[in-house]
């Protein structure tokens, strides 16, 4: 009796540590899960719809972007192409883009009623930072625009001294900002090169990502809107306890009493 009873015991003591161990098990996956729930939930603010007040800008940039991006995967082939009417290549590799409402060669047609242009500073470098964080060209067009060119984005609030407008993809994974052309022309004619270079001797950096730069042209508003596509910073697996938004200058940042910092 007593043998058998030892046995029971070492059965019911075995069941034991495997129930536990299915238990924390469990937990560890139902806590993934929240954290990735967490990681996905959509960004919050004004959704680009067609209720926006920057729609047409936001359009645009997304056909235009679709249109590079796509142009970039068929880039052998071109260059056995004459060149187009309707697209430009300066001397440092960017690319001018003519958009007309009923399409071109090139370009395809658009709801809009007006000509724009996109211009897609140093295509190729910008590609290969995108394949060294392993972010794909299809993975950008469907995050920010789809097949159709639909914009994907919500504007966030925003209290940047400089006015830019941030706008982030429905999935959290990349972030749009406005620039100055002062910004953009120090981001592509002299900050570019050493980036690239320091993310290929650094490939775990925790710099921001710049994913690509671009100049939107709308004739119809003779304006010019200066472009970059980052990556999301909160787009993390592990959850983010704090935040600090560092700033290379304490000139114009004090914060009025009572405003949000």
């Amino acid at each position: 009796v007593s043998l058998f009873g030892g046995i029971g015991e070492m059965f019911d003591a075995v069941n034991a540590v495997a129930h536990e161990k299915r238990s924390k098990q469990s937990k560890l996956r139902r806590k993934i899960r929240r954290k990735l729930r967490r990681r996905l939930a959509r960004p919050e603010g004004a959704e680009v719809n067609g209720k926006h007040q920057q729609l047409v800008l936001c359009y645009a940039l997304g056909v235009g972007m679709r249109t590079a991006l796509c142009e970039d995967r068929g880039q052998q082939q071109q260059q056995q192409q004459p060149p187009s009417p309707h697209a430009a290549l300066d001397d440092d590799g960017s690319r001018t883009l003519v958009f007309r409402p009923e399409g071109s060669s090139t370009t395809p047609p658009h709801e809009l009623n007006h000509v724009f242009k996109l211009k897609v500073y140093a295509p190729s470098k910008y590609k290969t930072i995108r394949q060294h964080f392993g972010v794909s060209d299809e993975a950008l067009i469907e995050s920010i625009c789809g097949v159709d060119g639909d914009p994907r984005l919500v504007e966030l609030k925003s209290n940047a001294r400089s006015g830019a407008f941030i706008y982030c993809t429905n999935n959290g994974r990349f972030v749009l900002k406005t620039m100055t052309k002062a910004e953009s022309h120090f981001l592509n004619d002299q900050l570019l090169d050493a980036y690239v270079g320091h993310i290929a001797r650094n490939p775990k950096s925790l710099l921001t990502r710049f994913l690509g730069s671009f100049r939107l042209k709308l004739h119809h508003l003779q304006a010019h809107v200066y472009f970059v596509v980052m990556g999301a910073i909160f787009n993390l697996r592990d959850e983010t306890k704090y935040v600090f938004d560092l700033k290379g200058s304490s000139l114009g940042r004090s914060a009025r009493p009572g405003e949000k910092v």
